[in-house]
């Protein structure tokens, strides 16, 4: 890749949101060996939506007094709600969630939180996100130590297929290992394909020189070759896909 095409794609996937992280450096295809030990095709889905969302108005605790005293002109009646389980009913534009339900497709889990909130909203998301108590300050997700378990030498060698990837989100801490953050992160789902499809130089005739910039050519070399495998790993399974579904353009 020519250097100006380099700063070039760089530059984009900064204006697309994206960028390339330590996911996608490391040796090319030919030199890399399988550290991973999963030993099933599934994939996880998380789902994070962050912001305030008011939980006792969602899930509605319909047979706790306190509810009703303490929110005199926020509570709902239970006649004006979606029944649910045992003593909590949904909020009434959750219909659709309350048929997943309905079909076995979704549970809910009541308390999630830790004893003595200090009240920060900093603070709570990074408890939430590495998976540390209350008086602990961790510096990894719990996803990213999953990961790291089963691709130990990971980003010095790293798979054929993508461990993680984060969608139109910031950089996760629940991806962050404590040598790399184990997600691509991508703005949409053609975006790093077609910023490195645009730019990307196939080879070169001429060999990196044994110097110290050598070595950091060969850096880059592998990093672009690298990353464009994964682009199109990703491009891949995503023309594969088929949606029979049209989405709303919000979540009610």
């Amino acid at each position: 890749m020519k250097r100006r095409d380099f700063i070039k794609s760089a530059t984009a996937l900064t204006i697309a949101g994206t960028q390339i992280p330590l996911m996608a450096l490391g040796k090319p295809r030919h030199q890399r060996k399988v550290t991973g030990n999963w030993g099933s095709d599934r994939i996880v889905v998380l789902i994070k939506l962050n912001g305030g969302n008011d939980g006792l108005n969602t899930l509605i605790p319909i047979q706790n007094r306190t509810y009703y005293d303490k929110r005199p002109l926020l509570a709902y009646k239970e006649k004006d709600t979606l029944s649910f389980q045992y003593d909590t009913t949904l909020h009434p534009s959750l219909r659709k969630t309350q048929q997943l339900y309905q079909q076995g497709m979704m549970s809910a889990i009541h308390g999630v939180g830790y004893p003595t909130g200090n009240l920060s909203h900093f603070r709570s998301s990074d408890i939430w996100s590495t998976g540390s108590g209350a008086e602990r300050v961790w510096q990894t997700g719990w996803l990213g130590r999953l990961f790291s378990n089963d691709y130990p030498d990971y980003p010095t060698n790293i798979p054929d297929l993508p461990i993680g990837i984060q969608m139109a989100s910031a950089n996760l801490l629940e991806f962050q290992s404590k040598e790399a953050n184990m997600g691509m992160i991508l703005g949409r789902d053609d975006s790093l394909y077609r910023i490195i499809d645009q730019n990307y130089v196939i080879g070169s005739s001429d060999p990196a020189p044994n110097s110290y910039g050598g070595e950091e050519l060969k850096y880059i070399r592998s990093v672009d070759e690298s990353t464009y495998e994964y682009s199109g790993v990703i491009q891949e399974a995503t023309d594969k896909g088929r949606t029979m579904q049209e989405y709303p353009e919000s979540f009610i």
